[in-house]
């Protein structure tokens, strides 16, 4: 068990071993009492503690947080031992050392980065940074570029698109990758003596540049020029990416500011959920009000949590900002965990009042029409608030697929559900109506409680049968997964007449030409041994619906004279 300290270079903390700080803080002394006597011997110390702060953080991680020894000999390894320049004050050593590095950095293959030369532009010093970068001058570059304005009359677009991807060369240790040339003490000193003044000028940033410091590419074998124009491509598309990857970070910032609104207006009342009103829903499903209130933290943090640390995360890919912190991690990742929990809890919890299922049989016997026709259409008068069966039948093409809506009569909260209307041979030469009532309870009996307590009726005017629109679940029930199939039986040699107010709730009604439901509407069909058979579907195409051996249908009698609503 080693002791660590805590220390700041260049604006980043980093814990590091007792006998590793030692060391490193002596290193530090030396090179900067060997600059003791230099120009500029701030300027010089900040550009090193930024290069060494730069490549301490590349030996870190979420894992690895402690800067060891051996990472100390590395740094110092890469940035060179101070009595290597110790005795390098002359000019002419040092335009010899220059020379010196760039042959080592030449013969040990470095790639090179490409940067905007912004000391040396005309306009924006693109051309510069790929002269640097293909070791040419230039005017070669500059004098292509012209010929290509010329020739193509692309010039000017390529031009103001690599200034747009490709960085400027602002630090020292940039402007030293631009060139090819190792990031190390001798070069950092080099480069400064040979700008001195435009090195002072930048000085004062570079407290911020050094979290942008890039890493130095490694060394290795001598590339062709196809190589290097590879490696150009793909260090102009790197930056473009880079540009491509904040605009998708602000994107996603807006999409999930939206859905934390949402989920917001959801927790909170203000949108619905299947068609009922999120400040009634916990009402009619949960039989608790703690059930409720812990279904509406867990939803929040399971779906809010995630969405926060997206924004998190964009907004720290936006600014730039490559620290993690483990604190809002951790913290993050436990209360999405509650929240996981909390709704696996209240689930189960939910889940047990739908164990069982139920179902209530109801059979209301008609009287005999005077005619043998039927005639069936559904109610539109009843005094509901906000209730427009008209608009409901454009939005939904199938009721019994939309849930539950909440009706409002006179100030009060009405629960009600759609049902299937659906028509099957008659078991004797009567017209009936059977209506199947299903529910779910936490044991047999409770959902068959929950079954008798749904209310629909049939009312029936001589011919005419009247459906109601939607099924209704008594005031204090809760939803059980309540449903309700309405089945008219029709015997054989009646006929049926369904008006279009009829189409909401049909679904699938068997007929011997296998007619859609739409199209049975507003016709008159038989009941034949084989099913529903249509008598005026003259302008539909039908398929044959005599078997062989069969009798064809009777001819249809003249429609008596009753009336039915449109």
């Amino acid at each position: 068990m080693n002791k660590t300290v805590t220390i700041n270079i260049s604006g980043i903390i980093f814990h590091i071993e007792e006998d590793a700080y030692e060391k490193l803080s002596k290193y530090l002394s030396t090179i900067r009492g060997y600059f003791k006597d230099t120009d500029g011997r701030d300027e010089i110390m900040a550009d090193i503690e930024a290069r060494i702060a730069e490549l301490l953080k590349d030996k870190t991680s979420a894992i690895k947080q402690v800067v060891l020894m051996a990472d100390v000999d590395s740094v110092m390894g890469i940035m060179g031992k101070p009595e290597d320049f110790a005795g390098e004050q002359t000019e002419e050593k040092n335009n010899t050392d220059a020379d010196d590095a760039k042959k080592e950095s030449n013969n040990n293959g470095k790639r090179k980065r490409v940067f905007r030369d912004d000391e040396d532009s005309i306009i924006g010093g693109v051309c510069s940074g790929i002269a640097h970068y293909f070791d040419t001058d230039p005017l070669w570059i500059r004098l292509a570029w012209v010929a290509l304005f010329l020739l193509f009359g692309a010039g000017v677009l390529v031009y103001i698109i690599l200034w747009v991807v490709i960085p400027g060369a602002k630090t020292t240790a940039e402007k030293l990758e631009m060139r090819g040339e190792k990031v190390n003490i001798n070069n950092i000193k080099r480069n400064f003596e040979e700008g001195a003044q435009n090195v002072k000028k930048k000085m004062e940033q570079m407290g911020d540049d050094a979290k942008q410091y890039a890493q130095s590419f490694k060394a290795g074998e001598k590339h062709s020029g196809i190589d290097k124009m590879a490696d150009f491509i793909t260090s102009v598309f790197g930056s473009a990416f880079k540009i491509v990857g904040k605009i998708f970070a602000f994107f996603l910032i807006v999409i999930c500011v939206i859905l934390m609104i949402g989920l917001t207006g959801t927790v909170f009342g203000f949108s619905t959920v299947n068609n009922i009103p999120a400040s009634h829903f916990s009402d009619y499903i949960f039989t608790s009000s703690n059930h409720a209130d812990l279904a509406i933290i867990g939803l929040f943090l399971f779906a809010g949590i995630p969405l926060l640390m997206l924004i998190y995360a964009a907004v720290k890919a936006l600014l730039g900002i490559k620290s993690k912190n483990r604190i809002v991690n951790l913290t993050s990742t436990s209360l999405w965990a509650v929240g996981l929990a909390l709704l696996i809890y209240v689930g189960y919890i939910v889940s047990d009042e739908f164990r069982e299922r139920a179902k209530s049989k109801q059979t209301v016997y008609l009287s005999q029409p005077a005619s043998n026709t039927i005639y069936i259409k559904v109610k539109r008068d009843y005094d509901y608030a906000d209730f427009d069966i008209e608009k409901r039948h454009r939005n939904y093409r199938n009721w019994t697929k939309e849930g539950y809506d909440v009706l409002d009569s006179n100030g009060t909260t009405v629960l009600v559900g759609y049902p299937e209307f659906n028509i099957r041979e008659s078991a004797n030469d009567s017209f009936y109506v059977v209506i199947n009532k299903y529910a779910r309870g936490a044991d047999r009996k409770l959902a068959l409680d929950n079954a008798k307590q749904i209310s629909y009726t049939v009312s029936q005017t001589d011919s005419l049968i009247e459906l109601q629109p939607f099924f209704e679940i008594k005031e204090n029930q809760k939803i059980r997964a309540q449903h309700v199939d309405v089945i008219l039986h029709v015997p054989k040699g009646k006929m049926i007449y369904m008006n279009k107010s009829v189409r909401p709730i049909i679904y699938d009604i068997e007929n011997v030409h296998d007619v859609y439901d739409g199209d049975m509407l507003n016709r008159r069909w038989i009941m034949t041994e084989s099913g529903l058979n249509c008598i005026d579907c003259d302008d539909l195409d039908l398929r044959d619906e005599v078997k062989p051996g069969q009798l064809p249908p009777p001819p249809a009698p003249p429609l008596p004279p009753v009336q039915v609503s449109k």
